[in-house]
């Protein structure tokens, strides 16, 4: 641990400085926000090759990827065009028995499937990034080929290993995007520790187990007699980051079931991630982030060595999904109109199945049912959002309507500077849900995040078992005016002193803490 600690340092300085470089390569786009995520979805490509090359996965060869570079070097062809988008796009995502002839060429390579080797939202909007042999090769000279890979998390010896993935990724955010999400590091062992005490509490609150049985199968791997089905508890990271709480709620859920009987483990760790673990972020980089170390925590317990054996990775994003976990216009209508919305039984029930569905799918049946599945999402986003506009409408016309009353002296009521806010913030829901509607019915996409849309399988039973992570850190005086009164207006906890200055107001983490509060079902655990 202590060599892997030195590690660390070492290769963060590395990755900075490659990322940096190839960001300030690229011509396009004039963002420099979407060059340094193009750069960094790259990069973490190239990683993700790199840790499975030292399982023997490409082609037999510890130093496939360096060994590809060398080949593109000395045919004076391109590497990234020829080599690295076909290894990527043409060989680890499709069935052997699909692939072109060059994907073919390029040796015994799995298929892995999974969205790490699909393009990206950005990369569709503006075409796929690319960059110099010389570029590559510096990158490959200044990082890659100095650190020594291994899969497995906390690996012993000098090993760059997915665990010091979340400190190195959260030090290399563009500094304005992480300002703006409150990101930081949680130390692992924290991790361990918060969600330990979270599922200890859970396993008491939601199975009825003692405290003390529940700390023994939690601490001690004793599981209790007969042992309850763990399958439906839901754990959601509602600010996922670089995906440590739930990689660490990974862990633990399938060390518990193990230790009740349940194998194998690399079929328990799928299922856990099949019906168990639920994240949102707001950063697209975080979300790729979190499904990379999700990835190598099955890739590290597959230890066939023929790589036509190789159990295919599923699909996350029906689990971890970019979206902005604290406002959305369905639950700033329902705090507004006075109640909430939730989606019909059957609709609810075509959300789970075509999830599920998705989880497991690959290759053109994968399409269809990634459809299914934002069809399923559209539907109830629809019905929310009409729910919704009948709730505010209701409540405008009601305010307007107690304006119009006389009182004893026959004038007017009308309404007083506060009332007159509220009606101007319900006018203004209003039109935010027309709008959300308008697109729904363009685009056919859902176009917001809403866990009554996106996760309303688990909001129809209440909500989620735990609720764990790190809440996002923003001072108030970095928060536009705008989502600062929306705050004021979602959140009974977030409001404002009343004195001058930013100090009266609340940290995000105020409203993140409420937000969880409101996730987690009647008896759920909240472990912030």
């Amino acid at each position: 641990m202590l060599a892997s600690e030195g590690v660390t340092p070492r290769f963060f300085r590395a990755f900075r400085t490659t990322l940096l470089h190839l960001t300030d390569s690229l011509r396009t786009p004039r963002s420099h926000l979407d060059r340094h995520t193009l750069a960094l979805t790259a990069l973490t490509r190239v990683l993700f090759l790199y840790f499975i090359q030292s399982k023997g996965w490409l082609d037999g060869d510890s130093r496939y990827v360096a060994h590809l570079l060398d080949r593109a070097l000395a045919s004076r062809r391109h590497f990234h065009r020829s080599f690295l988008h076909a290894l990527c796009f043409g060989a680890l995502n499709r069935p052997a028995a699909q692939r072109s002839h060059a994907a073919r060429a390029l040796g015994s390579i799995p298929f892995l499937n999974g969205g790490l080797f699909e393009p990206s939202l950005l990369e569709r909007q503006h075409g796929p990034a690319v960059w110099s042999n010389a570029d590559w090769r510096d990158a490959f000279d200044s990082l890659f080929e100095r650190f020594h890979f291994s899969v497995r998390e906390h690996d012993a010896g000098d090993f760059v290993a997915p665990d010091m993935l979340g400190r190195v990724f959260e030090g290399v955010m563009d500094p304005d995007e992480r300002r703006a999400s409150g990101s930081y590091y949680t130390p692992a062992s924290l991790v361990r520790e918060m969600v330990r005490a979270g599922l200890e509490a859970a396993l008491t609150h939601r199975f009825g187990i003692s405290p003390g049985a529940a700390a023994r199968w939690v601490h001690e791997r004793i599981a209790p007699c007969p042992a309850p089905n763990l399958r439906g508890l839901t754990v959601l990271d509602p600010a996922a980051g670089s995906g440590a709480f739930l990689l660490g709620t990974l862990d633990e859920l399938v060390a518990l079931r193990c230790a009740a009987g349940e194998a194998p483990a690399l079929a328990v760790k799928r299922d856990v991630l099949a019906h168990s673990l639920f994240g949102v972020d707001l950063t697209p980089t975080a979300v790729r982030l979190t499904e990379l170390r999700l990835w190598l925590a099955l890739v590290a317990d597959q230890d066939e060595a023929d790589v036509s054996r190789v159990a295919p990775l599923p699909n996350l994003d029906g689990h971890v999904l970019q979206g902005d976990a604290l406002l959305d216009p369905v639950m700033l209508a329902a705090s507004l109109g006075g109640r909430a919305f939730r989606g019909g039984a059957a609709e609810v029930r075509r959300l789970a199945a075509a999830r599920h569905k998705h989880f497991l799918l690959a290759g053109p049946e994968k399409r269809a049912a990634q459809v299914e599945l934002d069809r399923a999402e559209a539907v109830l986003a629809g019905r929310l959002l009409d729910e919704g506009s009948s709730a505010l409408e209701a409540a405008i016309a009601e305010r307007l309507g107690a304006a119009r009353n006389r009182d004893l002296f026959g004038r007017r009521r009308g309404l007083d500077s506060e009332q007159r806010q509220r009606l101007q913030r319900l006018h203004q829901a209003w039109r935010e849900l027309r709008a959300a509607r308008r697109k729904l019915r363009q685009e056919g996409a859902t176009p917001f995040f809403s866990f009554e849309a996106q996760f309303a399988d688990v909001m129809h039973h209440g909500g989620f078992d735990l609720v764990v992570g790190n809440p996002p850190w923003v001072r108030a005086e970095r928060l536009p005016q705008r989502v600062r009164e929306t705050l004021a207006t979602r959140y009974s906890c977030w409001q404002p002193a009343p004195t001058r200055g930013f100090a009266h107001l609340p940290d995000l983490a105020v409203a993140f803490t409420e937000r969880a509060i409101e996730l987690a079902r009647p008896g759920g655990v909240v472990a912030l």
